[in-house]
């Protein structure tokens, strides 16, 4: 049987934080997903530094999600619904914002420094 199908662009536009300050990275090693509601992903193809294209996407409702594992600074989007309807091609324009990390030494733990650690390795 053929299904219906539609195609989903989304565009990634580097936006300012909470803060005001808008990251300064490319966004090339980002992946864009379409997720189903049975959790089943589609990729985006990337047609550009920012942009990317879902195309042949069976008609229906999904999650639009984002993977910024390979991009080098720390960036977040807000996951959205998605509706693709048959034979058309949706435009969807994504704020992405930099994302802030905390970094904490645990409890207990002291710092080492480089001679500190070499000479407790020399001891075992």
């Amino acid at each position: 049987p053929v299904l219906p199908t539609g195609s989903v662009t989304v565009e990634m536009q580097l936006t300012a934080d909470e803060t005001g300050r808008v990251p300064e990275t490319s966004l090339e090693g980002a992946v864009v997903l379409l997720r189903d509601a049975t959790g089943f992903e589609w990729v985006g193809r990337r047609t550009g530094a920012n942009a990317a294209i879902f195309d042949g996407v069976p008609v229906g409702t999904y999650t639009l999600a984002f993977n910024f594992n390979r991009v080098r600074e720390p960036l977040r989007a807000d996951e959205s619904t998605v509706t693709v309807t048959p034979h058309q091609t949706a435009k969807l324009v994504v704020p992405v914002r930099g994302r802030m990390i905390r970094i904490f030494t645990p409890p207990g733990r002291q710092k080492q420094g480089p001679a500190q650690g070499a000479r407790q390795g020399a001891t075992r």
